[in-house]
């Protein structure tokens, strides 16, 4: 096993230990070719990042007839890498359940892969709440058949997520180990509210971090023109310049919905930005434009010019009002900060 910088962690209690980074499938292995996608494979595994999240995307929003996962197998057996060496995460979809069943949706999802077994499995989202006792039985139809170990659910309302637990529990079966959300610097109060942080920190529940670069823009510092996963709470859009998702891209202009890109002189491929994304993960290191600038004296004020209005003091008050109310504007935002002390104990010039 290789030396990782992070501890590894497992899913559920008295279960293996997995990787603590992985990489998801969707829109991955089809903007690569197959070489990178195999040198990709085995440098995830060299990084204990042998974590990987396959999907076949063929229903209700991602009805899409994607080659990912079929991509992946090719350059999972073509890496030649120990199958004890990763982990392999399934996933459910509930767009069309009960018409297509989880068994014929998981059979095949192992087969395009070329595939035997899963890991473990994440449940996907849903537009009405689905039969709890009716998904906990199939679910544990297939850890009991050997397709699966464990499994756990996907951007869910806490309260169905905490009905599947009771259900489980009330079933003697096994319930869900780990929750998928949407994580990261900009998108914090879903998995550290209310809701879902008591479950974590009781250990119910696992944390499984999802949409950490926001669809590629904290890593690249430009909004991708391919389909990322959808702005839940609408945190990317109304996240204005001084925000830390958009102080960390950087490269992200306009105002709310509107956003636009500035193209960066140097775009490797996917494949290559890949493998440096991975490796500076591994290495503990942050993204680039993840770490604040240093805050100065005049910080407030440049924030606020960028603002939008007719006059400085206008858009400082503007940048001030909005932090107080947008609760991602008021997570480490030193723009909005610097801006309310400047406001409140720096005199007034002359006009």
């Amino acid at each position: 096993m290789p030396e990782s910088t992070y501890p590894r962690k497992s899913l559920r209690a008295g279960g293996s230990p997995v990787p603590p980074l992985a990489l998801g499938s969707w829109n991955t292995w089809d903007r690569m070719g197959p070489d990178e996608a195999v040198a990709l494979i085995r440098r995830a595994v060299d990084l204990d990042a042998g974590f990987f999240d396959v999907a076949y995307y063929n229903m209700g929003p991602h009805a899409e007839n994607s080659k990912t996962d079929i991509l992946f197998g090719q350059a999972l057996r073509a890496s030649g890498v120990d199958r004890a060496d990763i982990v392999l995460c399934g996933k459910l979809w509930l767009w069309d359940w009960p018409n297509q069943g989880f068994r014929a949706q998981l059979v095949e999802s192992l087969q395009r892969a070329g595939l035997d077994r899963f890991d473990t499995l994440v449940v996907g989202d849903y537009l009405d709440a689905p039969d709890m006792p009716r998904l906990v039985t199939e679910v544990n139809d297939l850890i009991a058949e050997g397709l699966v170990d464990s499994w756990g659910i996907n951007n869910w309302r806490i309260e169905h997520t905490r009905q599947a637990i009771a259900e489980a529990e009330a079933q003697r079966v096994a319930g869900p180990v780990f929750a998928q959300l949407k994580y990261g610097i900009a998108r914090r109060s879903m998995a550290e509210g209310d809701a879902y942080g008591p479950l974590f920190a009781d250990g119910t529940l696992t944390l499984q971090a999802s949409d950490v670069f926001e669809g590629g823009i904290l890593a690249t510092g430009r909004v991708p023109e391919r389909k990322i996963g959808a702005d839940v709470g609408a945190s990317a859009s109304r996240s204005p310049r001084c925000s830390p998702l958009s102080r960390a891209s950087r490269g992200v202009r306009g105002d709310t919905g509107r956003a636009r890109h500035r193209l960066l002189p140097h775009q490797p491929r996917d494949g290559e930005r890949a493998v440096r994304r991975l490796s500076t993960l591994a290495a503990g290191a942050e993204p680039r434009g993840s770490r604040p600038r240093p805050r100065s004296r005049s910080r407030g004020a440049r924030c606020a010019r960028r603002m939008p209005g007719r006059s400085g003091g206008a858009r400082r008050r503007r940048l001030v009002r909005s932090a107080g109310r947008d609760p991602i504007l008021r997570i480490g935002s030193t723009c909005a900060t610097s801006a309310r002390r400047r406001t409140r104990s720096s005199p007034r010039r002359p006009r």
